[in-house]
């Protein structure tokens, strides 16, 4: 595996340092010398105090803003919707502390490196001084619930090294036994970085914020311990091994905070108890293990020169002059995968905005979990690149914002189900936030978050999951959907109030406005939710009320139009629009992530679908890095290769720091302090897009190579997982497949297509020789088996 991240200087800044992480404990690794500072995140710790109650909007305002709307009257909806039915702001994801450390007395240090290896999930810094080697070992263990740091010289007992703990939230260090300890509180309220305000951070002594702790414990050591005003010194050792564990007053969904401290910190110490029981040894080969269960399931090599021993910053510049460097593509792809094992794991949050890293006290977004693309951006990769666990925390959040989606559909919509808006945070807020309607006011959330509960069935095949996870939370949605739609003038049933996610229109006065009704984007997802229940009650039982409320409504779903310029069109009308570029692409849900508009089918919309993206780019979109993102998947299911390899090289050579991190550029929203910041979804949907460009199966059958680019003359990736339950390896020279080997993980029917003519192979004997010109060729599976497939 092309699997290391490396740099001969330490990092200058975040975009430069390092992530490790354990879904839940993280950081960001900068490898100074003599002076180091680690930043710390939990994953847990957010700004606030607990879920609020929502206000319960009086009855009569929905039907006035309905009638507004119906009466095309949009800015005076607009206007009433801003003043009167949004709600209030949401918390933010904290930095937890910062852990720094001095090598004492090292100077004009030499032979610097230091490196991710995302194949263990390890960081490492060396250097010599002197003649002395010094070599550092950090990573955070998912199996033992903590960040290892390991400090070693190679000849001597050379280490001389000062370690104290800080924190940007209100916090005090103390001394424990054999360590230091940082206690703090993270605020009661932080007002959103996009909001211009006199005081945004907010401690109130009545109504505190969580609690937290950080224990750094020395774990084993030849040196001289001391502990000096709370700060962890070592001397004259040849091998230091720390523990840092940390914990907070977050007990879960709809619990009560907890503010005993004793608790806390007695969750702490059980770890480094039983940790000190393990050699170093010992914890790093479980950490391993277990990291290289996951990481390990996919190989992605691209023939090429091996430019691996050049710098990941100098292999990035490079690139961006214009130089080869094939396998930068798979490293990246990989980073991404990496990333994900690092921020998602069974039992801890979801991957936020930024993953889990993040530094500052106001974050971009306040780091929130955004449901209008970047949350199930983050998780499209999940199943297909063979990660297929680190699913259970956003299937987690979806079950809670379903619990609390119930309040908000009652009084904000006077509806039966659930429902969640725009912005999510830690407290399962799913109210429509303050500020303007354009993104706070898009009930729509939940529903495009109930489709990636089926997009995990169909790759899983997973009978039980249907049953006891997918379903109740997908009925729930419908019974949302069945309530929210109305009737208009025109006998159809539509979403109104409804706004496109983000973007803004021109009226016939020339008013800007959100708000109409039935954009395309509400009645593509609608729509797909329908069809799912529909799937759904082929497949189990299911209420059949509302099954036949489904069948009767869906008909009913407005059409999809396509405007004069032959594009799909973003509202029910043909308004003007204000961004022809904007970054969003919602109106063409229907053909990517969803896809019931595809290239077997609806031949007009298909092409008013490339019309529509064409527009898009041609006016400057695409230029956020989750955006960009999104266009390589457009692209390749577009079958438009040079298109799709054109924004995975914008992608990477424009969006990217030099640590890998995806790039987000200022909107030009004009708020204070409005900056460059760093988000996580334009990794997880690059690498996507990178997939797709090798595999696709979307559309029922196993596509391999369906828009390689020519650049990739020949290549392997082993190990992906397509829609069925199949694991895919696919190999290929000359720009044309070589073999695949697909292995049944379920025993469904195996569907394949290719331009070519193809031989099957199962146990060792040819089973047929397949003419296939692009046909669809199907073969019934048992669980286990592997097909082997040659072009003949």
């Amino acid at each position: 595996m092309n699997s290391k991240l490396w740099y001969k200087h330490p990092a200058k800044s975040f975009s430069e340092a390092l992530p490790f992480g354990n879904g839940s404990l993280g950081g960001m690794a900068y490898g100074g010398v003599p002076n180091e500072r680690i930043t710390l995140n939990l994953d847990t710790l957010w700004s606030g105090t607990g879920t609020k109650s929502e206000k319960k909007l009086p009855d009569n305002l929905l039907a006035k803003a309905r009638k507004l709307i119906f009466n095309n009257e949009f800015n005076k909806a607009e206007e009433l919707i801003k003043n009167e039915m949004l709600g209030f702001y949401n918390e933010s994801y904290m930095p937890m502390g910062i852990l720094d450390y001095e090598y004492i007395n090292i100077n004009e240090p030499y032979n610097y490196k230091r490196e991710l290896d995302i194949s263990n999930g390890i960081v490492s810094s060396s250097f010599s001084v002197a003649g002395e080697e010094f070599n550092s070992t950090l990573f955070s263990t998912y199996v033992d619930k903590s960040i290892i740091i390991n400090f070693e010289a190679k000849s001597s007992k050379a280490l001389n090294m000062r370690f104290s703990l800080s924190s940007l939230l209100k916090s005090e260090s103390t001394s424990s036994n054999n360590g230091v300890v940082l206690t703090g509180n993270a605020p009661s309220h932080v007002e959103p970085n996009y909001i211009e305000c006199s005081e945004s951070i907010f401690y109130n002594k009545d109504n505190m914020g969580m609690i937290f702790e950080i224990s750094l414990d020395v774990h084993s050591t030849d040196g001289v311990v001391s502990i000096i005003n709370n700060n962890l010194t070592i001397n004259n050792a040849s091998k230091i091994v720390l523990i840092l564990t940390a914990s907070n007053g977050y007990k879960g969904y709809k619990k009560a905070l907890s503010y005993n401290r004793e608790e806390i910190h007695d969750e702490n110490y059980k770890i480094i108890s039983t940790l000190r029981l393990k050699s170093y040894n010992e914890i790093l080969e479980s950490h391993i293990d277990d990291f290289r269960n996951l990481m390990g399931r996919v190989n992605f090599v691209l023939e090429d020169k091996d430019y691996s021993y050049l710098p990941t910053d100098i292999r990035l510049n490079r690139l961006k002059d214009g130089k080869t460097d094939l396998n930068f593509y798979a490293l990246y792809f990989q980073f991404a995968r990496y990333l994900m094992i690092s921020s998602s794991r069974t039992g801890s949050e979801p991957s936020n905005l930024q993953g889990i890293w993040s530094d500052e006290l106001r974050p971009p977004w306040s780091s929130n979990y955004t449901t209008n693309i970047n949350i199930q951006m983050n998780y499209w990769l999940v199943c297909g690149a063979n990660l297929k666990e680190c699913h259970e925390p956003l299937d987690r959040l979806i079950k809670e914002l379903s619990d609390r989606g119930k309040e908000t559909a009652k009084k904000q919509y006077n509806c039966n189900g659930w429902a969640v808006n725009h912005n999510v945070c830690l407290w399962r807020q799913s109210n429509p936030v303050s500020g303007l309607p354009k993104f706070a006011y898009w009930p729509m959330g939940g529903v495009w978050l109930a489709a990636h509960l089926m997009e995990y069935y169909s790759y899983t095949m997973d009978l039980n999951y249907l049953k006891t996870v997918a379903y109740p939370l997908i009925e729930g949605c419908v019974e949302f959907c069945l309530d929210w739609l109305v009737e208009g003038p025109d006998g159809n049933l539509h979403t109104c109030p409804s706004t496109s996610p983000e973007n803004v229109f021109y009226d016939e006065y020339n008013n800007i406005c959100s708000v109409s009704y039935s954009s395309t984007m509400d009645i593509s997802l609608i729509y797909e939710l329908f069809t799912n229940y529909k799937k759904i009650s082929e497949i189990i039982d299911v209420n059949p009320e509302m099954l036949l409320k489904v069948k009767h409504s869906i008909e009913r779903l407005p059409k999809i139009k396509v405007g004069k310029d032959g594009a799909i069109q973003e509202w029910i009308l043909p308004f003007n629009e204000v961004e022809v570029g904007h970054r969003h692409l919602s109106p063409i849900y229907g053909f990517h992530p969803g896809n019931f508009i595809n290239t077997n089918n609806n031949k007009e919309l298909l092409e008013a679908c490339r019309k529509f993206v064409q527009k898009r780019v041609n006016n400057g979109g695409g230029q956020v890095g989750w955006s960009c993102a999104w266009l390589i998947n457009i692209f390749s299911r577009l079958k438009d290769i040079n298109m799709a390899y054109k924004y995975v090289q914008d992608l990477i050579t424009t969006s990217s720091y030099n640590n890998l991190l995806d790039i987000h550029p200022p909107l030009g929203e004009n708020f204070e302090g409005e900056k460059e910041v760093y988000m996580i979804d334009g990794n997880f949907g690059g690498a996507n897009g990178i997939m797709s460009l090798l595999m696709q199966s979307h559309l029922g059958y196993i596509e391999p190579l369906p828009c390689l680019p020519q650049q990739w003359e020949a290549g392997q990736i082993e190990g992906l997982v397509a829609h069925g339950g199949f694991e895919v390896s696919i190999w290929w020279k000359k720009n044309s497949l070589v073999k695949c080997i697909i292995k049944s993980l379920c025993g469904e029917v195996l569907r394949i297509k290719y331009q070519f003519d193809l031989v099957v192979i199962l146990n060792n004997k040819e089973i047929t020789t397949q003419k296939m010109d692009n046909k669809v060729i199907e073969f019934g599976t048992e669980p286990n088996q592997i097909y082997t497939i040659t072009v003949k």
